[in-house]
């Protein structure tokens, strides 16, 4: 997989010149793509996007997600889902498939949409944009989603779960902190006795 610092219809319609072998696997902004492939066509797909001046940086993953070659996975995918016994969320939730807003816990067709379509990780925050939420949470191992909200969003106050360098249980206060400061409800006496 590759970033590309293009529009994903530009980058598509590059893609499709070389015959489909590769595809936008994530439209994350306006400019900002992620394509993916098998390693030989991913590889002609950069040279092609530099030679149209794309700036595009290889992802440091070693699989290609969000298409074609996730296919034979999607049935194990949708009964590993169905074995998850989802309950309703206290708020609605964002689809990253159409910037929809959903009231309901996700559905095992839901994962096996979200594992072979593309991301449309623009449309979601478009949709967070459109009501009024300022503070976005990453929940997960690293920060990537919460820069590409800091761009897309930049009058939104980001935070991400993920300590990076940092002391866990320090940078744990540290978000929980920011959260209060935003006016989020914290259960301090709970949050401090986990960390004790």
């Amino acid at each position: 997989m590759a970033a590309a610092c293009a529009a994903p219809e530009r980058v598509a319609g590059l893609l499709r010149d070389l015959g489909g072998a590769c595809w936008v696997a994530a439209a994350n902004g306006s400019q900002d793509s992620v394509l993916a492939g098998p390693p030989a066509a991913l590889e002609d797909a950069l040279a092609l996007l530099r030679l149209e001046g794309v700036e595009v940086r290889p992802l440091a993953v070693s699989y290609a997600a969000h298409g074609p070659a996730v296919a034979p996975g999607l049935r194990a995918i949708e009964a590993a889902a169905r074995q998850v016994p989802w309950a309703a969320p206290r708020c609605g939730w964002i689809s990253s498939l159409d910037g929809a807003s959903v009231q309901a816990p996700p559905t095992p067709a839901h994962w096996r949409r979200q594992t072979l379509e593309p991301v449309r990780f623009a449309e979601a925050l478009g949709a967070l944009r459109a009501r009024g939420v300022e503070v976005l949470l990453e929940l997960g191992p690293g920060a990537s989603l919460s820069r590409l909200a800091a761009r897309a969003l930049p009058s939104a106050r980001t935070l991400t779960s993920a300590p990076g360098e940092a002391d866990p249980a320090r940078h744990l206060l540290e978000v929980a902190a920011r959260l209060w400061e935003a006016g989020h409800p914290v259960t301090w006496e709970r949050l401090l006795a986990d960390l004790s």
